[in-house]
């Protein structure tokens, strides 16, 4: 059983009843000149960096954009009205647990109201937008949760 852990070492308790300490090395240092490893996860392409901050692989963008059957299994989008009834942004619905818009950080019920500055009141609004994936290094995405703002940022990787 480990009694104690300090820098350096590990205290371990045995089945007698001894106690034996064990010195720790620590890591070696990575070389300096190395390449930063890529921050998406090649599985599935999204790598989750904060509450509403992911990573995406470009490839990944790219099958979206080019093929609509790929797109069409994120979930579902309908047009919102906002309160003065005039549409203010789509309501996402159909986002299963492992699907890739919840890997992106997105619910069911959420109401995305802007992509990259694009808002998104009407078809050709929201066409423009995902246009703008093509060759985008980020996307700013503004959407709403249960009445509250929220800014979900994507850094194509």
């Amino acid at each position: 059983m480990v009694v104690a852990i300090a820098q350096g070492q590990v205290t371990l308790r045995r089945a007698d009843g001894r106690e034996q300490l064990l010195p720790v090395d620590p890591p070696d240092d990575p070389p300096e000149s190395s390449p930063p490893a890529p921050r998406a996860s090649r599985r599935d392409g999204v790598e989750r960096l904060g509450t509403d901050h992911v990573a995406v692989d470009r490839d990944l963008i790219d099958r979206l954009t080019n093929d609509p059957s790929e797109l069409a299994r994120l979930g579902r989008a309908r047009a919102h009205r906002g309160p003065g009834g005039e549409v203010d942004g789509y309501r996402l619905s159909g986002i299963g647990r492992r699907s890739l818009g919840r890997k992106l950080g997105l619910r069911s019920g959420d109401v995305v109201h802007a992509v990259e500055g694009h808002d998104l009141t009407s078809m050709s609004a929201a066409m423009k937008a995902w246009n703008a994936l093509r060759d985008a290094d980020a996307v700013e995405v503004e959407f709403s949760r249960r009445g509250a703002k929220r800014t979900l940022t994507v850094d194509i990787i």
